[in-house]
């Protein structure tokens, strides 16, 4: 157990066919700061008295940190030329190339969670994976841009806009093919 580090442990399987990257949560002592505290003051409501709800609030509380620190969690993303396959209600949910315009990490906002993003287009990205930070993210992308380097993705313009390097326009006469 270490008390700093990374929150991840990162696996990268390389195989002929496909790359597999694992993610596991690492148990961290300093994980284990808030939940002690929370307890600590739950104890010491307890024996010099404080209200009902403070009390429930903060055994709540600590028992679902510690319950938390113990659990681990895995998650697990299959890469190969064509697609990739991310974990999704108990089976995977497999995304091909060439819906998506680029991989990154994005911070979550309003109803969104932190993680590493399968950006489709300049609005819409799929979350693959929560579980990672920054840095964990970067790591995946390079390991995935390493392993797959001429793999076809799909075009990021995907705004409406047309930019030359002295004129922007709307595109409007553009014929689709």
């Amino acid at each position: 157990m270490e008390w700093w580090g990374p929150a991840n442990e990162l696996e990268f399987d390389d195989k002929p066919d496909a790359l597999t990257i694992r993610a596991t949560s690492i148990r961290r002592a300093l994980d284990l700061l808030l939940p002690s505290g929370l307890a600590l003051a739950f104890v010491v409501t307890l024996c010099f008295g404080g209200s009902w709800f403070t009390e429930l609030v903060l055994g709540g509380l600590s028992a679902f940190l510690f319950f938390r620190w113990f659990a681990t969690s895995t998650t697990e993303l299959r890469v190969t030329e064509r697609d990739i396959q991310v974990p999704y209600s108990g089976g995977f949910r497999s995304l091909d190339w060439s819906e998506i315009a680029g991989l990154e990490y994005r911070v979550g906002g309003e109803g969104e969670s932190s993680g590493l993003y399968a950006r489709k287009s300049r609005w819409e990205a799929v979350c693959l994976t929560s579980q990672l930070d920054e840095s964990d993210c970067d790591q995946v992308i390079d390991a995935i841009y390493r392993r797959f380097p001429f793999v076809k993705m799909a075009d990021d313009n995907s705004s409406g806009f047309l930019r030359d390097a002295e004129i922007i326009s709307l595109g409007l006469n553009r014929k689709d093919p």
